[in-house]
């Protein structure tokens, strides 16, 4: 009786939980929309910087986020909307874009080389390519089990089939690399051997620098510094993980 009570209890609790969050962000995208429609623009981004911090991804919301940046002339703010973008939703027009205002601006790192575009397809489209991948494999186990084979050399070649399709399966889905990034926010940012201020200085960067995210930890970024890792404040950067 009691578990059924606390059952209840706690579905409850999570289900108010969840229509209150909902009603606060959709409290707070209309009261963005409303103050980027009258042009108060800087009002606008903190709450759809506040949406973007909370892990909620929009293409509009990153839209207006880089028109704002664009407004107040912060390329590299604008950079890194268009960045996030980019991932969102790859775009050849909106990669020659970054890259025009990059070399405007004399920054490395911006060009999208042909594997970099295959794996921006990759993880924009990704879900679909699961999904599709489980879909043929029901099909393939469904027709081979309505065809009734009763031939072991058959099951072993099917078997060892289904083997070397999971395997790819699994690889694609766990181990393909990372494509996170972060932009360097501010001139003179400093990169660290080790996640703590008192570590050895790695290097001093200048903003609009890219870095690749292998991982976060606590307030530091784990991140690659030509071919080795390094750790960056988080505060230091434009990073907003999307994958």
């Amino acid at each position: 009786m009691f578990k059924k009570i606390f059952f209840f209890l706690f579905l409850g609790s999570w289900l108010l939980t969840k229509i209150a969050y909902c009603q606060d962000f959709n409290k707070k995208q209309q009261t963005a929309d409303s103050l980027f429609a009258v042009g108060k623009y800087h009002e606008a981004e903190t709450l759809y910087a506040q949406i973007l911090n909370e892990g909620i991804f929009s293409e509009q919301n990153i839209l207006k986020q880089a028109f704002v940046a664009s407004q107040q002339k912060n390329y590299v703010a604008y950079l890194h909307y268009l960045n996030l973008h980019l991932q969102y939703k790859p775009s050849l027009r909106t990669a020659q874009k970054i890259y025009n205002i990059a070399t405007a601006y004399e920054l490395e790192g911006y060009e999208v080389s042909d594997s970099k575009w295959l794996l921006l397809l990759y993880y924009a489209y990704h879900k679909w390519l699961v999904w599709g991948f489980c879909l043929l494999l029901l099909l393939w186990v469904f027709i081979f089990l309505r065809r009734k084979y009763h031939s072991w050399g058959v099951f072993q070649r099917n078997g060892i089939f289904l083997l070397i399709v999971l395997a790819f399966g699994i690889f694609f889905i766990n181990f393909m690399p990372n494509i996170n990034e972060a932009i360097v926010a501010y001139d003179h940012t400093y990169l660290m051997k080790a996640p703590s201020a008192a570590s050895n200085k790695v290097a001093v960067l200048s903003k609009g620098k890219k870095l690749s995210v292998v991982a976060e930890n606590d307030v530091w970024l784990e991140v690659i510094w030509q071919k080795e890792k390094a750790f960056v404040r988080k505060t230091q950067v434009y990073f907003h993980p999307l994958f």
